[in-house]
């Protein structure tokens, strides 16, 4: 198995908010930690703080810089992953830099738009900002293809792919439910105008509606449409069954990146109705898990007649982010395909025996003297093998970071692969 690292999360977003990065997060750190790992998480818990603005849940630390600074020192982690752009993220990006420590991000939520819908501060300021955050990163993560393509649109680089995993053991179809004469129609999520739940409460389609979830407008919500079910925020087993005891899940946000929900809806095999935005049309697949349409009630009139349910089983393959969904993404699944090919690279086919190795070491790091490893210029590496004994090699020239290559041998084989400077074997 892999050789345990110490591994440092830094994130403005953490417990006690809800919402689909705290889950992200907090569930990779356990799967982290269930492989050896240690996990030390930079929250604002402990530090003095104040609500973000237009958004009260997030807490923002006060003069945490030099705390930061002085717990990474401490830490000493062999990775760190920046999950947001607010004032820890900002201290954990400044001592990476300072120490020439190559960092991870991730591009969880849409802020420009996000803000835009409450002050009149142009979109492009915003992501003028998001670029200077991420520009030095190693890795800016993002979940979906649609939102890479944006991104790259809009100058970014250095992107790659990190996509996202649910609890199977917790959200599961049920298949004992019948389905009752009008449908039930659920939101779940954060009640909040970027979420764009009105576009939800406005359709004409028959059915009970019902908003899972809790937020600032809900009182407001909550008033205007008196026949709507709000039953505030659910957890564990019972956010579970109340995917479960619906007939179509409607998703009618715009600016997600993501939307962790939409995989937990389909692992429950419940249908997912949507708009073709970012999230939604990296993972429906209409007609079989769900529909995507610029009409929303038309969008749920023929996501109630997917084919995603029969007896209770996901029948049809949901394409998100290139993983048939008939096996829907699992956290420790995708927690190790985040290891393997977002903070390293992946790379599968080895030998024509395809031997599964895992790197015995820590990271490589290009352009730093590695004291795990030794030299600047020349990496030589020892890794386990269920197989005969490996070795990796790594070639860093000192005259241009463009000629790396890394050659990898297997007995008499040899396989020279191209210019990276994060690789993970297995």
């Amino acid at each position: 198995m892999t050789a345990p690292n110490t591994i440092a999360i830094v994130t403005d977003a953490w417990f006690p908010q809800v919402n689909g990065v705290v889950r992200t997060l907090s569930r990779t750190k356990q799967e982290l930690e269930s492989r050896g790992h240690r996990v030390e998480v930079i929250s604002p818990h402990g530090y003095q703080s104040v609500p973000c603005p237009t958004y009260p849940e997030i807490r923002l630390a006060l003069f945490a810089a030099r705390s930061v600074k002085k717990r990474l020192t401490t830490l000493k982690p062999d990775a760190v992953h920046i999950a947001t752009e607010g004032p820890l993220g900002l201290a954990a990006r400044r001592w990476c830099r300072r120490n020439r420590l190559p960092f991870t991000t991730s591009y969880h939520t849409r802020f420009p738009e996000y803000i835009r819908l409450r002050l009149p501060i142009p979109i492009s300021w915003s992501y003028a900002f998001l670029k200077w955050f991420h520009g030095p990163a190693h890795r800016m993560l993002v979940a979906t293809p649609s939102m890479e393509r944006e991104l790259v649109e809009r100058g970014f680089k250095n992107i790659g792919r990190w996509s996202r995993g649910v609890d199977l053991e917790l959200f599961q179809p049920d298949p004992d439910r019948s389905r009752p004469t009008d449908p039930v129609l659920v939101y779940v999520g954060r009640v909040a105008p970027e979420k764009n739940i009105e576009a939800f409460l406005q359709t004409q389609h028959p059915g009970l509606k019902r908003v899972v979830g809790g937020g600032p407008a809900l009182d407001d919500l909550k008033a205007r449409y008196p026949d709507v079910e709000f039953v505030g925020y659910k957890h564990g087993e019972e956010l579970a069954a109340a995917m479960r005891d619906a007939d179509c899940f409607v998703f009618p946000s715009l600016t997600d990146t993501f939307g962790l929900v939409i995989l937990e809806s389909m692992a429950s095999g419940v249908p997912v109705a949507a708009y073709p935005a970012p999230g939604p049309i990296d993972l429906i697949e209409n007609g079989h898990n769900g529909w995507v349409s610029d009409d929303l009630d038309t969008a749920i009139s023929h996501a109630l007649k997917s084919t995603v349910l029969h007896a209770g089983h996901l029948q049809r393959p949901i394409h998100g982010a290139g993983v048939p969904i008939n096996s829907p993404h699992s956290s420790n699944q995708q927690t190790r395909n985040c290891l393997n090919k977002q903070c390293h690279k992946k790379f599968i086919k080895t030998t024509r025996e395809r031997h599964r190795i895992f790197i015995s070491c820590t990271l490589i790091v290009e352009g730093l003297r590695c004291k795990h490893l030794g030299g600047h210029n020349f990496f030589v590496i020892s890794i386990a093998s269920r197989g005969p004994c490996v070795r990796l090699q790594m070639h860093q020239p000192t005259s241009s970071k463009s000629a790396n290559s890394l050659r990898f041998s297997h007995g008499s084989e040899t396989v020279q692969l191209g210019s990276h400077s994060f690789w993970s074997l297995h």
